[in-house]
């Protein structure tokens, strides 16, 4: 059997097995409930992404793969990735719970037969993460979700579970840029590069640097969006900033200022004297 093209728009989705899978479109293992769908080798060449839906916490079931709990991709090759994954590769993972706490931990996407890990495959895809939200504006297999934007950080890693290796996602926060730059910038290199890695670094040129997008919880391949910096005229006529923050981060300070003439500025905003977040627990507003 030959490898199947998956095109832009397209999406593969189902249990069973299947060859290899290439092109640009989508794999999204399981349909009505999570399932588990087995192809020899994954080939993210053409910006093929993925679609996984995590309804519990812990392992798949590996042995349901019509109801596996989680969704799980299976490849049995020896060379199960054809090449290393980057940010054209998007995965998203639409986790079946309303919030997360630290140390909540699902397992699936990913799984290898080879014993050895694969972090090092994986670990420069873009991850993004959804949580089911009668209002959020995303739908998958007929539910909403909201992209996540909250204080927490998904780990991602793999681990030894059943016969092979599969994806972990475990969270927690990230309480510094140093941390920040480890997550986001495995290669050494990379992390040495102040232009890449640096606070002021830009490393794909959205003309966001770094600690900023630290600071509003973002990779540093992500564009910013609305839900993590937002300006709009309220009905008074002044300026309303909402901003994403993370109340721990303790090597960064969020400051807001305004100005009538661009000469003489007042603070409106101090964070190390206004501890607390005012909006909705990962959101801080600010009227000028």
């Amino acid at each position: 059997m030959g490898s199947i093209n998956i095109s832009a728009g397209a999406t593969l989705a189902g249990s069973g097995s299947a060859s290899g899978l290439y092109g640009s479109g989508t794999v999204a293992p399981g349909s009505a409930a999570p399932g588990i769908l087995s192809a020899t080798h994954f080939d993210g060449e053409d910006h093929l992404g993925t679609d996984f839906v995590f309804a519990q916490t812990g392992s798949p079931i590996y042995e349901s793969p019509f109801a596996s709990g989680n969704d799980v991709l299976r490849l049995t090759n020896a060379e199960p990735f054809s090449r290393d994954l980057d940010a054209n590769n998007t995965i998203r993972i639409f986790l079946d719970v309303e919030s997360l706490s630290s140390g909540q931990t699902f397992r699936g996407g990913f799984f290898t037969e080879v014993l050895a890990p694969f972090d090092e495959r994986i670990q420069n895809a873009a991850f993004n993460f959804y949580l089911r939200d009668e209002e959020g504006a995303y739908t998958h297999r007929g539910e909403t979700y909201r992209r996540y934007q909250g204080p927490l950080h998904g780990f991602i890693r793999t681990v030894a579970d059943g016969t092979g290796q599969v994806m972990e996602v475990t969270w927690g926060r990230i309480q510094s840029f140093e941390a920040w730059q480890e997550i986001h910038f495995p290669d050494p290199a990379d992390r040495d590069n102040t232009e890449i890695a640096g606070p002021y670094g830009d490393a794909n040129g959205h003309g966001m640097k770094n600690l900023m997008k630290y600071a509003l919880g973002l990779g540093p391949r992500e564009a910013p969006t609305s839900d993590h910096l937002q300006t709009k005229i309220d009905e008074s006529g002044r300026l309303l900033l909402r901003f994403a923050r993370n109340p721990i981060e303790s090597d960064i300070a969020y400051i807001v200022e305004g100005s009538l003439d661009l000469r003489i500025w007042d603070v409106f905003f101090d964070s190390r004297t206004e501890g607390e977040t005012n909006n909705s627990g990962i959101h801080h507003q600010v009227l000028v």
